[in-house]
């Protein structure tokens, strides 16, 4: 800055004490300026604490963000890997619940048929058995006889609370699939006896339980496609083998043949099982009759308490074909419940 001369007004810098052109001296005010007007003033006019405020703005401006990706030096760098569990939490928890329901996709049905079926057996303990009570009927009878009116109400009652009480699913359906298979497995007056109510036993739930586990264009997966094979083979042999020196087979082709509407009508119900087995094959096989599947296992659970009401004698085999009817639909469903569940976790 320049200030004139206070005796020739010659223009002089600041700090002169005296004009060089005249030699007047200079007050001693304008040679000492404040020093809070200088103070801090660089040589471009600028102050100090002006260049050291829009270094600290300029620093802020460039400083990384917390959102912003780019690492910091000195600070690890997390991959975006590393955040996908954390952000990923509420979906995984949803996945779960479609897991739940999709593992368990016959549990509210089996429940159903479970709690149905359980009151049914123990109102048929409770009616009157040719014109004596259940009570009195096990003062008399032995045996598997005797096991099998009591379970009637035992069962029943097993049946029922399992499907009232909160109990899991896999224990509800293993304890279903047992107490429900007893009737079928004992056998009942007009059902066959011995081995071969075992292996029809194989076959009514079997059969079922592995065609519920069939989809629409999707392959049945192991379990469920070997259940139904070996369902299969069972009851091939319930008609192959010798039963009374009588091949089960040839006396059906006899009965088509016959001529005889009545004999040609036994002889297409006995042959039912055999046509619906082989529809079950090519349902495991390929997928085009897969959509079927539950209609082919509602016509295998029909058809024993059907065969059964083909012999009534009294009212008690209705009773049995009534038990038959609910334990193996019971059976099948809390079966088929188990296989889902058991593909559903693999593929997890």
């Amino acid at each position: 800055m320049n200030s004139a001369c206070i005796a020739c007004e010659k223009q002089l810098p600041d700090a002169a004490t005296e004009c060089p052109a005249c030699g007047a001296a200079q007050p001693a005010a304008a040679a000492e300026a404040p020093a809070s007007s200088r103070a801090g003033v660089t040589m471009m006019g600028m102050k100090l604490s002006d260049i050291h405020a829009a270094v600290q703005a300029r620093e802020i401006e460039q400083a990384p963000s917390a959102l912003d990706p780019t690492p910091v030096r000195g600070l690890p760098i997390i991959a975006e890997e590393e955040l996908q569990p954390v952000r990923r939490a509420p979906v995984l928890l949803e996945d779960r619940a479609v897991f739940t329901a999709k593992s368990s996709p016959f549990s509210s049905l089996a429940r159903l048929v479970m709690g149905s079926g359980g009151l049914v057996l123990v109102a048929l303990f409770a009616l009157p058995w040719r014109g004596a009570s259940s009570w009195q009927l096990l003062d008399t009878l032995a045996g598997a006889d005797f096991v099998r009116q009591l379970y009637f109400l035992l069962g029943g009652a097993v049946l029922v609370a399992t499907a009232i009480l909160p109990v899991p699913a896999m224990f509800r359906g293993v304890l279903g699939a047992a107490v429900a298979s007893i009737p079928v497995l004992l056998g009942a007056e007009g059902l066959i006896e011995g081995w071969r109510g075992v292996v029809a036993a194989l076959a009514i739930v079997g059969l079922p339980a592995a065609l519920l586990c069939a989809r629409p264009h999707r392959a049945m997966h192991g379990a469920a496609r070997t259940l139904l094979l070996v369902a299969v083979a069972a009851l091939a042999l319930l008609y192959v083998l010798p039963m009374f020196a009588v091949v089960p087979i040839t006396y059906v082709g006899q009965l088509l043949r016959s001529g005889l509407i009545e004999h040609m009508v036994i002889g297409v119900f006995l042959g039912v099982p055999l046509l619906l087995a082989a529809l079950s094959l090519l349902a495991a096989v390929g997928r085009d009759l897969a959509s079927a599947a539950a209609l082919l296992a509602t016509l295998m659970l029909a058809w024993a308490p059907c065969a059964l009401l083909f012999m009534v004698h009294d009212g008690t085999q209705l009773y049995v074909a009534l038990a038959l009817l609910w334990t193996s639909a019971t059976a099948a469903l809390c079966v088929a419940q188990l296989l889902m569940t058991a593909a559903t976790r693999s593929r997890a």
